[in-house]
């Protein structure tokens, strides 16, 4: 899990102390938590992008990975990716997980319904070709161990730095803009 916590210190010069510290708070509780939402939601785009244009069937996944708000008082705290709603494989492993760092599928030592791909070999360059399915019999067990890797798609560190870098310049923007 990722957590980034900033600290903002801010001191007057001249103001009133008051009405400056109203005009502060104004500006944390609703620009610059708005723009920290905003940034959330990018990040979020982001993360989806990668994850579609991976060339893996995994929209829902996509689908399921978005930004909220977690808390607004005292601050905000914005989640992407709430984990208890991204699906998991049919064994219960977490697929954000997998396909984020990556890995190395094995035999699944179950039996290959009686098919065909289509009349010829999928090309051995590739992942695979579809196996149609013929008459319910089964051909054999799936030992194959050899399968192809499916490199890491790091979209929860891309996000993170990503999401990092836009709250950095919101903080320096609003920095900027109470002098």
């Amino acid at each position: 899990m990722y957590r980034t916590t900033c600290q903002v210190k801010i001191t007057s010069k001249g103001k009133d102390p008051q009405q400056w510290i109203q005009e502060v708070d104004d500006k944390i509780h609703f620009d610059l938590q708005n723009e920290i939402k905003l940034s959330a939601d990018a990040t979020a785009e982001i993360m989806k992008r990668i994850i579609n244009n991976s060339g893996y069937r995994l929209q829902k996944l996509s689908e399921a990975i978005d930004a909220e708000i977690i808390s607004s008082i005292a601050g905000i705290n914005v989640g992407i990716g709430r984990i208890s709603n991204l699906p998991k494989t049919k064994d219960g492993k977490e697929i954000w997980e997998l396909f984020d760092s990556g890995f190395k599928p094995g035999a699944s030592m179950n039996l290959v319904p009686l098919g065909s791909f289509g009349g010829e070999a999928p090309d051995p360059s590739k992942s695979g070709g579809k196996w149609d399915i013929g008459a319910g019999k089964y051909t054999f067990l799936d030992t194959n161990i050899s399968k192809k890797p499916v490199s890491p798609l790091n979209f929860v560190s891309i996000g993170y730095e990503d999401l990092k870098i836009h709250i950095q310049k919101q903080i320096t923007k609003f920095l900027r803009e109470l002098k």
